[in-house]
């Protein structure tokens, strides 16, 4: 068979209908580089290093336009807060309060925590199905992380790398540390895990160095010895991941800051979410991957550009009272009803949020503007449920960790007292790294004004 044959007939498997694929679509070959894999890794290089030169010609021409300004004697003083980036007149205050966003957060998580539960152990009726979409939430995250990210930085011209990914470093390096060094112990063979996690022939780098889903096998390869994890605490792909959006958030801030029709961006944005699970096979690289987790990042950075704009359109007064309440109703929905197969197309579409981001988008635009006439602003930003907001990336990072213990320990312990044990933990390590390590990134200096304000905080406990 010639070589565009090949790829024909792959292209083909690849968007075969639902339930028709090959078992060989459902999981690359670890190791073996195909057809099908460079097809893979060419579909993404060419995303990003579209993403860079559009980011590298928005850079250009932002420091053109600044030193004309400078020179014409204009200058371009960045914006003062959310009213004059709306045209508000003097004195007038915006409501853009982003702590209603922290239960939202912490149900992802919780969801989350049950998935990887059933992962171990049998659930039952609605609480199985709630807890399989667990894997749907990742994007969402992603998504939400650009969202915040630009809103802190929103006022800003330009981010300067060094400071920027330092300061997400000292809040989240030691958390990754830490569980992975707690991970080792919840292996049957803690000192052989400890040295294939530093160093072996199958993988490309070191242990320890927020790389784990940067190369092959992406932090989930097929283990030649299930006492010898390539990543001990699976859930410190996501960290990984987040660590590669970090480093680009520098230079891609100017692209969604100067875009001229933010948009069409964010659509573009929203489209690239389709090419991944339509063109990459549902394996671990298109699923954990930190090469394929920007799309949806770059979705909440653009959506955090216009959310204001929208938010507070006067054609959507109205709409901005119940916004919220049917988006939730409708992804509740979805969770209950729509399940489909993991080895099937459908499953990708959801775990990349194809059709989940929208809804979530509708979230972030209304609910921060506190009009929603069922989801009060009062209770959503009230001191408990943005404490459990607060509380959600101690969870996530912590909760494997614990549950590998108390298996190796403790068997396997009831549901809820395994997760109530989790929960506990992640409140005692919470309230240890505020004390100890997150002071050191939180700014001295608090920007005026209830939305910045809130978004300033809110940086620092969405880095980890």
């Amino acid at each position: 068979m010639s070589w565009p044959e090949e790829i024909l007939n792959n292209v083909t498997s690849m968007v075969s209908p639902y339930g028709n694929r090959p078992p060989e679509r459902r999981m690359m070959d670890y190791g073996t580089m195909n057809t099908r894999t460079r097809l893979c890794y060419m579909i993404v290089a060419g995303q990003l290093i579209t993403l860079e030169v559009l980011s590298l010609v928005a850079r250009r021409r932002a420091r053109k336009a600044d030193q004309q300004n400078t020179t014409s004697s204009r200058g371009t003083a960045p914006l003062a807060d959310l009213e004059a980036e709306l045209g508000y007149p003097g004195g007038q205050r915006v409501k853009f309060d982003t702590l209603s966003l922290e239960l939202i957060r912490f149900l992802g998580i919780l969801n989350i925590v049950f998935c990887h539960e059933g992962f171990f152990r049998d659930l039952q009726g609605n609480l199985e199905v709630m807890a399989d979409c667990g894997h749907w939430w990742p994007s969402i995250f992603f998504m939400l992380s650009g969202y915040v990210l630009y809103h802190c930085n929103r006022t800003k011209t330009e981010i300067f790398f060094g400071q920027f990914v330092w300061r997400r470093l000292v809040v989240a390096y030691p958390s990754y540390f830490i569980a992975t060094l707690l991970s080792f112990m919840g292996q049957s063979r803690p000192w052989e895990c400890f040295k294939w996690y530093i160093y072996n022939k199958h993988k490309y780098h070191f242990g320890f160095t927020l790389m784990d889903t940067w190369s092959p096998h992406w932090g989930f390869p097929d283990r030649p010895d299930p006492n010898m994890p390539y990543t001990p605490n699976t859930p410190q792909w996501f960290i990984c991941s987040m660590f590669f959006l970090w480093l680009g958030f520098p230079r891609w801030f100017p692209l969604i800051r100067h875009c001229s029709n933010p948009m069409t961006l964010l659509a573009l944005a929203w489209v690239n979410l389709f090419l991944i699970p339509t063109f990459l096979p549902t394996d671990v690289f298109s699923k954990y991957s930190a090469w394929c987790s920007w799309p949806a990042f770059i979705m909440g950075m653009a959506l955090a550009r216009v959310a204001p704009t929208i938010a507070y359109a006067k054609c959507m007064s109205a709409v901005s009272r119940v916004a919220s309440t049917l988006s939730c109703i409708t992804i509740l929905g979805i969770f209950l009803k729509w399940n489909p197969e993991r080895s099937g197309m459908w499953y990708l579409y959801f775990h990349k949020g194809c059709f989940l981001t929208p809804l979530f988008a509708i979230i972030m635009i209304f609910l921060p503007t506190g009009r929603d006439f069922f989801m009060r602003h009062s209770i959503f930003t009230s001191r408990p449920l943005t404490y459990l907001g607060e509380v959600s990336s101690s969870l996530y990072i912590m909760h494997w960790v614990v549950k590998d213990l108390l298996v190796k320990y403790w068997r396997q312990p009831n549901l809820w007292v395994n997760v109530a044990i989790q929960l506990a933990w992640s409140i005692g390590y919470h309230e240890l790294t505020k004390k100890y390590i997150n002071r050191r990134a939180t700014p001295k200096k608090i920007t005026s004004g209830a939305g910045e304000r809130t978004i300033e905080v809110e940086l620092v406990k969405t880095a980890s």
